[in-house]
């Protein structure tokens, strides 16, 4: 043993230049790997915590339910945290904005922070009856002004259109009215800044104002499990309870629950990739620098084309990115006769984010082009309890688009086979293949369903849908650079 140590210790001195740099390189890679892998870690941690701030902590929160029924929901041992409120009712309030013509009283409890992301801008939470917490945009969107401080008086009742009692999911119609009202004072002790539409949909045709100490009608209850890995479980077990529920799927991603859009396969991914690239380059130069005693001359070409290489792939993804990113602007003058509708993820039964982004932007569209008619396409996939089609087609219905405008197609799992499978659908139904359609997807992903679909045979006109996590947004950037070239090349 003690020749083997002599031989390795007159070695090492015999080469210092070799063995410093060995040494170096050793210590260069060890710091790359521990760089990567702590940077990809710590961005994953960053956008958890992103999300948090900006939604809450809460996994989901299933809605319209009694309290019996949420405090049945809260004995079961999974969940380790929860909170709720409690409708109280709806009130005019004197909007500019004709969709949004009332506050939504809801009454909170002392937890509801614990969960729920209430960003104050002024003042503080209710602490007892009588006060009131007002969203900013109240204001900024429906020019009320009541100042913190101020007393006021609403007229608190329930939405009735046709006999029927509307929740906050329903948007206003046209000749609804209030009943059952009965006044209640309340004293302004803050302003918050906007719900993330997951708490407060945009078609919500009410300021959602918080009180507290408050007893009203149906019960929100957001919960939180042990773990995100037992959140889907829990939700399947409380099927006999409800199946009204909403999951906060922009935080689930971040702990890799849901299979669409999962932001830990997307950073690790780009943490993999980035290590064999490294990896490559290194293998690369050692290769060169042992060539170069008896080939100089190849090793100095060979040094300057993977100089040149690197820098041309640097170019190019930045090249793309731009055009990705200009692309999703979408087409100055989207009108098409057939709009194609882009699946995403499904919880359950109940859109995920990605998703109700662009069933917001199809709802828009349908209402701005009135002769246009929509194919939803997309099936089933894991975790879903229904095609995807079937969402949109659910959510649209119930936001009051004209179901005959809408057509299914159930059977695509890809962005290509949306495209071409609608574009069948569409030439089944009318015996002429469109020549120009719309698409209705992510800002990110227009580019590529504009390539796709050229290649099945039509021109795309790109509507996005605005992506609210900007974080996500640019991971999805990222994956997008990758796509079209794949596009382009495959």
């Amino acid at each position: 043993m003690n020749v083997f140590h002599r031989f390795t210790r007159e070695s090492l001195i015999r080469n210092r230049s070799r063995t410093l740099v060995t040494i170096v390189g050793i210590i260069l890679s060890v710091a790359l790997l521990t760089a990567v892998t702590e940077g990809a870690y710590s961005g994953v941690q960053f956008l958890r915590r992103s999300v948090e701030q900006r939604v809450g902590s809460f996994f989901g929160y299933f809605d319209n339910l009694t309290e019996g029924e949420a405090a049945q929901l809260t004995q079961s041992h999974e969940v380790t945290k929860s909170t709720t409120w409690q409708d109280i009712g709806w009130a005019a309030i004197g909007s500019s904005n004709d969709y949004k013509p009332y506050l939504h009283v809801v009454s909170v409890d002392a937890d509801f922070r614990s969960l729920v992301a209430v960003n104050l801008t002024s003042g503080r939470m209710p602490e007892k009856a009588g006060e009131i917490l007002l969203p900013d945009h109240l204001l900024t969107n429906g020019d009320v002004s009541i100042p913190v401080g101020e007393t006021i008086t609403l007229d608190v009742g329930r939405r009735v259109y046709d006999g029927d009692t509307l929740d906050a999911d329903i948007s206003f119609a046209e000749g609804e009215t209030l009943e059952d009202t009965r006044p209640r004072t309340y004293t302004v002790v803050g302003t918050y800044a906007r719900f993330d539409y997951l708490i407060e949909d945009f078609g919500c045709p009410g300021y959602t104002a918080l009180t507290c100490t408050e007893n009203g009608g149906s019960v929100r209850l957001f919960a939180r499990t042990a773990s995100a890995e037992k959140f889907p479980a829990f939700l399947a077990a409380q099927s006999a309870v409800t199946d009204d529920y909403r999951v906060n799927s922009e935080l689930l991603n971040c702990y890799g629950v849901t299979g669409y859009a999962n932001i830990n396969s997307v950073i690790y991914g780009m943490a993999g990739v980035l290590l064999f690239l490294a990896a490559g380059v290194v293998l690369a130069f050692g290769v060169v620098d042992a060539l170069r005693g008896r080939f100089p001359r190849f090793s100095r070409w060979a040094t300057r084309l993977g100089l040149i290489l690197v820098c041309l792939g640097l170019v190019l993804a930045a090249g793309t990115a731009g055009w990705v990113v200009s692309a999703g602007h979408g087409a100055d003058d989207p009108e098409a006769q057939w709009v194609v509708v882009l699946g995403a993820g499904v919880n359950g039964t109940v859109p995920s984010q990605a998703l109700r982004e662009r069933l917001e932007a199809a709802r828009d569209y349908l209402a701005r082009y009135p002769e246009a008619v929509a194919v939803l396409s997309g099936a089933q996939g894991d975790g879903e309890s229904i095609t995807e089609a079937q969402c949109m087609y659910d959510w649209l219905t119930a936001r009051g688009v004209d179901p005959a405008r809408l057509r299914l197609e159930t059977k695509a799992t890809t962005t290509e086979e949306n495209l071409r499978c609608s574009l069948n659908l569409i030439e089944a139904e009318t015996g002429t293949r469109p020549a120009q359609i719309a698409v209705i997807s992510g800002e990110y992903h227009l580019l590529r369903a504009e390539l796709l679909a050229r290649r099945a045979g039509a021109e795309a006109l790109g509507v996005p849908s605005y992506t609210h996590d900007r974080a996500f947004y640019c991971l999805m950037l990222a994956r997008e650079v990758c796509g079209v070239w794949a596009a382009l090349l495959f």
